[in-house]
């Protein structure tokens, strides 16, 4: 989303790395890594709490689907 170039080959080039990473590194070296990585991965779901989202309005949006027929919405 950064680079704007497609997600797959993201995907791939980091699995590229990261697998070999996983297997030859050993893992007292790459666990200060994995220590910052988590705490990122759970400051996602604190930002979920800190912010103000209507609760009520985002469970009814992802049960029930928001249909337009405005040709803005039906071109996309």
């Amino acid at each position: 989303m950064v680079a704007g170039e497609k997600a797959e080959a993201y995907a791939v080039i980091f699995g590229v790395i990261s697998l070999p990473l996983q297997v030859y590194v050993p893992y007292r070296k790459y666990i200060h890594y994995l220590k910052w990585l988590t705490l990122g991965a759970i400051s996602y779901v604190v930002t979920a709490f800190v912010v103000h989202v209507p609760w009520g309005q985002a469970l009814r949006a992802t049960v029930v689907p928001s249909v337009s027929l405005d040709a803005n919405y039906l071109m996309h």
